[in-house]
């Protein structure tokens, strides 16, 4: 839950708090390429270690979508030292968790263990970065589960379904637009030498980041570094792809009717930059105070305008982040209160952002956003596992750590008028996709 902070001043204490305990983040790359980033954190011995290629579903082809998602399963299938099925039992043995995740723009693996645990970590990622064998039976048990994970995860949920639909007409022009999990008829389409390929392609030390945070000493954690990955080899890796939107590509809206919706629903999204494509990056800075203005805490205008005076929508959500391979979207889904429709809905959302583009927020309203997302950033960074998948997520796409740091300093920077001036240039009709939800009417 977000705690509120009432008073500037109470910003500038949260973030003392968390600079106090924050360690020394050491940078360097080795001879084959890898990107090495350790993060001190002493509060406790445990430590995480994260690898993160960067590749992710936005590499893929049409017609391959899945592949970025499938060799993620089948990295825990083996090498020549590890037998198939034991690289989770060795973690687990000596007291560690491991787990991984697929996102649009990178992929990313991460073990968790007392500190002392740290060498094993690194030896089982180099290992797997170099020698990890897809064998046929293996990959034939994991599409299966993947395939199933489809079904689960999006086909037999209607918003998930209702999300990809609406993915796809927002990122015109981007494999934003794809799936990151892939179509269906993709994965099934999918070979274990796709799998091969695609490993050989893009798995390579110059192609990924090491990411290690909590309580170790940078000197002894870089030779244990050069001890394991040294002797990985660099290898050439395809052109990423930078997911890039038409400048003005035109209002696009669809109509879906689904079986199992319950309630319908307002999607609605304008086409933005991320940090690496905005011409300005204060703009992202900008364009996240105004996701904030409309939609953080209780006190955000949607909530008591549209939720709590005017009970026009029984729920708002507005989502937006420049952390980003490309563009991206800055997104709305809501859902009418009792005797209101859709088109209700969609007239009361644009009005509330016609109206920011009129007149900027107050400084005082700017203050209090500003303090809610320092204390969601500083509250979020309680563990070492959540440090290391914010510093990832920098990392992976091409930021600096130097980024994530100055992240909060960097929307408190922000303001009233910048807001209203992203709010006027972004949130435009020609710019714009909508999604009407509603569910399968019945003669």
């Amino acid at each position: 839950m977000l705690r509120k902070i009432s008073s500037f001043f109470s910003v500038i204490a949260l973030l003392a708090a968390a600079t106090s305990h924050a360690g020394e983040t050491t940078e360097t790359t080795l001879g084959n390429g890898l990107q090495v980033v350790i993060r001190e954190d002493h509060r406790a011995p445990v430590v995480v270690v994260e690898v993160a290629y960067k590749v992710g579903a936005v590499d893929e082809k049409d017609g391959k979508t899945g592949l970025a998602h499938m060799l993620e399963h089948l990295m825990f299938k083996g090498s020549e030292k590890i037998p198939s099925e034991e690289f989770s039992r060795i973690v687990a043995h000596y007291g560690g968790e491991d787990n991984a995740f697929t996102t649009d723009d990178y992929t990313a693996y991460y073990q968790m263990y007392a500190a002392d645990r740290l060498p094993l970590a690194l030896e089982l990622e180099a290992d797997r970065m170099q020698h990890l064998q897809i064998k046929d039976a293996n990959f034939e048990q994991e599409h299966r589960v993947v395939m199933e994970e489809r079904r689960w995860r999006i086909d037999d949920q209607p918003m998930a379904v209702a999300g990809e639909h609406f993915a796809a007409i927002a990122n015109m022009s981007s494999p934003y637009r794809r799936p990151t999990i892939g179509w269906m008829p993709d994965i099934q389409g999918l070979t274990a030498q796709d799998a091969r390929d695609w490993y050989q392609h893009w798995y390579a030390p110059n192609n990924a980041v090491l990411l290690i945070v909590g309580d170790v000493q940078p000197a002894a954690v870089l030779a244990a570094v050069h001890r394991y990955f040294d002797a990985v080899p660099a290898r050439a890796v395809p052109q990423h792809v930078v997911p890039r939107e038409a400048e003005i590509p035109g209002q696009r809206q669809i109509e879906l009717h689904l079986p199992k919706v319950e309630v319908p629903t307002l999607l609605l999204a304008f086409n933005v930059p991320g940090l690496l494509t905005a011409a300005h990056p204060q703009d992202v800075y900008a364009l996240t105070m105004l996701a904030g203005i409309l939609d953080e805490g209780d006190s955000s205008r949607l909530e008591q305008d549209l939720v709590r005076q005017r009970q026009i929508a029984a729920a708002v959500d507005v989502g937006y982040s420049g952390i980003a391979r490309g563009d991206t979207l800055f997104e709305f889904s809501a859902i009418p209160a009792a005797g209101h429709s859709v088109a209700d809905l969609r007239s009361a959302l644009l009005g509330e952002i016609q109206r920011l583009q009129e007149q900027a927020p107050s400084v005082e309203e700017m203050k209090r956003v500003q303090a809610q997302l320092v204390a969601s950033e500083v509250y979020s960074h309680d563990s070492v596992a959540s440090i290391a998948a914010d510093l990832v997520s920098f990392l992976a796409v091409g930021l600096s750590w130097k980024d994530s740091d100055a992240y909060t300093q960097r929307l408190q920077a922000v303001t009233p008028a910048e807001v209203q001036d992203v709010a006027r240039r972004y949130l435009l009709p020609a710019r714009m996709s909508l999604a009407d939800i509603e569910g399968v009417q019945h003669p």
